[in-house]
């Protein structure tokens, strides 16, 4: 977060004044901070935070344990608190386990999801030649 203020309806004579003196400030502090504007398919922007643009969908391996797992997570917000689903690309495979969390993540959020699933980084890759030699 980089800047957050408070404003009240009642310091602001009632909902509709504080809702325009928050958008003020949130216009100034684009401003300031040098935030890019959104865009219209915004739901999927990059940004230095993403890079991507893959917005609620991650790929993760965890080699904690035997075997390992990597899947695809949907994340989201569900009756007010993060959700998450996640997809085993072994048993879907990797464009499956994205098309899966794909779809999970824009029927909970209704926002769009890009169509096309991004190529497997290379850590990745080295992976899933490895899990395809193991089974």
């Amino acid at each position: 977060m980089v800047a957050s203020r408070l404003f009240s309806d009642s310091v602001h004579g009632g909902p509709e004044r504080a809702l325009n003196a928050a958008q003020r400030f949130r216009d100034e502090m684009v401003v300031v901070y040098g935030i890019p504007p959104a865009t219209k398919v915004g739901y999927h922007a990059r940004d230095r935070r993403n890079q991507d643009g893959y917005v609620g969908l991650s790929v993760t391996v965890d080699c904690r344990e035997r075997p390992s797992k990597a899947c695809w997570t949907a994340r989201f917000i569900r009756d007010g608190r993060q959700a998450k689903q996640s997809f085993s690309i072994r048993k879907y495979g990797y464009e499956g386990a994205y098309r899966l969390a794909a779809k999970v993540r824009r029927q909970a959020t209704g926002h769009p999801v890009p169509k096309t699933c991004p190529p497997p980084p290379e850590w990745l890759q080295h992976w899933l030649k490895n899990i395809d030699q193991a089974g």
